[in-house]
């Protein structure tokens, strides 16, 4: 009889856990394994690239909280024999039905990001409360799975996980589904004679854009240059009114959420990204994917783990515009280093990640 393997995630929207999770699910669907995807609010983009042989579950609730019946009673009829969450709120909620209601499945969790540095920029209040249970509830789980070395020891110095709980698997990339889509045709317009440098990610503090078109700015001062930024977020009424103080406008362009961004990502001649915080950056891998020169802060965590390992890339310091410069002032004289595709794929495509999961789902 196959085993019944539950993924929880909030939406299928456009973002990087949900890009992972869409990957992820696709592959696993081709094992000897039945495969829910239990989501809070079915929606989103990636939706229309869902394999049809995955049974979607709708908890059908905005908040998760309010989904705590219907989740009751979806593992009340289906008793899966494992389950996958996402994302540190959705963790902590599954591991909840584990440790007090006694249910028999086992719970495997992803942490997707370093965690003690949420709370400088999220809700004070609900990453407070974060902080003080998730070291009663992380160890219940089987295994946590985490996509780089620096959210492991977060996870250990911070919250004091056992290193033998957690388990170190990359961000699983599909590169033939990132190709084929790159190819797709696009409106936007830009001019092709000046470098474009591009970058994707929600609008917030964590992402750091203010940093990053600071040093657009900076780099004008020597070179032509213009910059695409994808996304949307909290804090795109503080950007553009950067952009127009400094008269950026022709230079730099919020294009807000664009659902296939692959074609865009493949007119650039540089990818940037300014983070405070990651855990692994999907867009990074995906530029790489693409076969772009790419800069990135040297964040906690993974930007430099991923650099390291593909040997390419220029790091820079978080949040310096001088250092962030001098990388694009590199990229723009091909002084940056490409990755080598053949070790990217064996690194980070799902064919190879999903043997990973397997074995600990087996081992576990």
């Amino acid at each position: 009889m196959k085993k019944k393997i539950a993924v929880f995630v909030n939406s299928l929207e456009i973002g990087g856990t949900e890009s992972v999770t869409l990957v992820f699910v696709n592959e696993l669907i081709k094992y000897n394994f039945t495969v829910d995807l239990i989501l809070l609010k079915k929606k989103g983009y990636y939706l229309k690239f869902l394999d049809k042989r995955v049974n979607v579950v709708n908890l059908n609730k905005k908040r998760l909280l309010f989904s705590f019946i219907n989740f009751f009673k979806y593992l009340k009829k289906n008793k899966p024999d494992i389950i996958l969450s996402h994302l540190t709120h959705i963790n902590v909620f599954v591991l909840f039905f584990k440790i007090f209601l006694k249910m028999k499945f086992k719970i495997f969790i992803n942490e997707t990001t370093t965690v003690s540095l949420k709370k400088k920029h999220s809700n004070k209040f609900k990453q407070s409360i974060l902080n003080l249970i998730i070291p009663f509830f992380y160890p219940k789980a089987a295994k946590v799975i985490v996509p780089s070395l620096g959210v492991k020891q977060d996870l250990i110095n911070t919250y004091k996980v056992k290193s033998k709980k957690i388990e170190i698997i990359s961000n699983p990339i599909d590169i033939n589904f990132i190709k084929s889509q790159s190819k797709k045709k696009t409106n936007l317009s830009f001019k092709k004679k000046i470098p474009l440098l591009v970058s994707m990610g929600r609008l917030i503090p964590d992402k750091d854009f203010l940093t990053m078109i600071k040093a657009v700015q900076a780099t004008l001062e020597v070179k032509k240059i213009q910059l695409l930024i994808m996304g949307k977020g909290t804090q795109k009424k503080i950007l553009n009114l950067e952009i127009k103080k400094n008269k950026l406008d022709n230079n730099i362009k919020l294009l807000g959420e664009i659902k296939n961004p692959f074609p865009i990502l493949l007119q650039a001649k540089i990818f940037i990204l300014t983070s405070r915080r990651e855990g692994m950056p999907t867009a990074l891998l995906q530029a790489i994917a693409l076969k772009k020169m790419v800069i990135s802060t040297n964040c906690p965590s993974g930007p430099k783990e991923i650099m390291s390992n593909l040997n390419c890339g220029y790091l820079a310091e978080v949040g310096n515009i001088l250092d962030l410069k001098k990388g694009i002032l590199n990229g723009l004289n091909n002084k940056i280093k490409k990755a080598d595709p053949n070790k990217f794929l064996k690194s980070y495509h799902i064919s190879f990640i999903i043997k990973d999961y397997i074995n600990i789902f087996k081992k576990n």
